[in-house]
């Protein structure tokens, strides 16, 4: 009875001990490595896969996770390339990674694989860095260059900006969607990476165009660039044209290229227009066009040379 006891226990020891020396074989090759309150472990010809069960915390390649539970699948190294890859990684309940930018993203569940050197996640998500917050069901990112995609009904959210007039002191917040983007967190350039035409809201200015770029900083918006069928648009006023740009050294909007400004029952065309933001928004001039109008409290004449206040 006691050896059969013993016969047991070694058999069920030998099964622990494979299991964490094959454990180990694959944070050895991959780079990664973890821990949960339960741990299996299986290996075939090509690949290895660890289950975590319970109080999952998971390290590869930079990026930090913790769930439920998780299966990692890693392939083996072979000759030609003598490092393990991951292969896929699915996590579930209550998922939080850490990106190695220092990005966050939450899920319910998180679907991971590497493409290309950049690494997918897919699933439900919400991520943060610094003062940005985006939702989307995929991200890819970058983590060499701090840069991270989203496709898939994006929205994005960046706050803490100052406004657009010069002495404004409060806080505002800017509003981007589409159906995808990229952001550099250490250009702070946020662009649109789909093929839905992209808005941008902000201190009550509308911008929609084919292409679309702007720089964010804690300073608040520091330049915003438009191509292709741009719309501009605030306080009642539209703008509509080829291409956009503004700067906050500036203060400036210029639109150009087949320019059309509207309000109200105004309706003019023009080869460039330029709406001073900085000073309230209040003035706009125009040349290349014809005709007077009116803008709000202050007024522009348009022709070659466009008239003060």
């Amino acid at each position: 009875m006691v050896s059969w006891m013993k016969r047991i226990c070694l058999t069920i020891l030998a099964i622990i001990i494979a299991t964490i020396i094959g454990v180990a074989a694959v944070w050895a090759a991959s780079g990664g490595h973890g821990h949960a309150s339960q741990v299996t472990y299986e290996a075939s010809e090509t690949a290895s896969t660890v289950k975590f069960t319970g109080d999952v915390s998971f390290e590869y390649s930079g990026y930090r996770f913790t769930s439920a539970s998780a299966e990692i699948v890693i392939d083996k190294p072979d000759p030609s390339s003598p490092e393990a890859n991951l292969r896929r990684a699915d996590f579930s309940g209550g998922v939080n990674i850490t990106t190695p930018s220092g990005g966050k993203l939450s899920s319910p569940q998180v679907g991971v694989k590497k493409i290309s050197g950049e690494y997918e996640f897919t699933g439900t998500m919400t991520y943060t860095e610094g003062e940005l917050r985006a939702n989307s069901g995929r991200f890819l990112f970058d983590g060499a260059n701090e840069v991270v995609t989203a496709t898939g009904g994006v929205t994005a959210v960046y706050s803490g900006l100052k406004g657009l007039k010069k002495d404004d002191k409060n806080k505002h917040q800017l509003t981007y969607a589409s159906d995808g983007f990229t952001y550099n967190g250490q250009t702070g350039v946020l662009k649109n990476a789909g093929e839905e035409r992209p808005m941008i809201e902000f201190d009550g200015l509308t911008v929609t165009a084919a292409e679309l770029s702007v720089t964010l900083s804690g300073d608040g918006v520091i330049a915003m660039g438009a191509a292709g069928d741009i719309k501009v648009s605030g306080d009642g006023i539209s703008l509509s044209g080829l291409n956009a740009a503004y700067t906050a050294e500036t203060g400036e909007m210029k639109v150009w290229g087949d320019v059309r400004y509207s309000r109200g029952g105004d309706d003019f065309q023009a080869e460039e227009a330029i709406w001073y933001l900085g000073e309230g928004g209040n003035r706009i001039t125009v040349t290349g066009g014809q005709g007077t109008v009116g803008v709000g409290k202050g007024n522009s004449e348009a022709g070659d040379k466009p008239a003060d206040n």
